[in-house]
């Protein structure tokens, strides 16, 4: 079967593997660029909403600071809201994430198995969305914290 005019090609295991390897790492690689590409979209948008909530909002800050907020008060006020925002759409995302990745398995006809959501690595998901979505806050809540309260209340 080996012989001079034979079409059998011997494979070894390891070099299919190693092939193997290097596909998933080239996907690996475009994947986490695309997640990458997605949190920087992400807090963009988390940042420009809570600007425009800021600024919209600018006579409802002044009130509540001429009725005696502080400025930290106010600062923790729209870290609170980026941060219940977060969990908000870290709970949807994850959630929907989960049955679209159960679908997935299905409609591949792979077995999806009982107990295989990595529940450690998806808290640890939301977890990182609501502390980038308080950091996205960060200029908002100072720039609400500095309005003067007359001139929020005349504006």
């Amino acid at each position: 079967a080996l012989g001079p005019g034979s079409t059998a090609v011997v494979v070894y295991t390891a070099d299919v593997r190693a092939d193997l390897a290097g596909e998933l790492a080239v996907l690996r690689g475009v994947g986490l660029g695309l997640v990458g590409m997605t949190v920087l979209v992400a807090i963009v948008g988390v940042g420009v909403t809570l600007t425009l909530s800021v600024t919209e909002r600018t006579r409802e800050t002044g009130l509540l600071r001429a009725v005696g907020l502080t400025r930290g008060g106010v600062r923790a006020m729209v870290a609170w809201e980026a941060a219940c925002s977060a969990l908000a759409a870290a709970v949807l995302g994850v959630g929907l994430g989960s049955l679209y990745g159960f679908l997935a398995l299905r409609s591949l006809g792979l077995d999806a198995g009982a107990g295989s959501l990595p529940g450690v690595e998806l808290t640890v998901l939301a977890v990182g969305v609501v502390l980038v979505a308080v950091l996205a806050a960060l200029a908002p809540a100072v720039r609400a914290g500095r309005v003067p309260p007359i001139r929020a209340l005349a504006g």
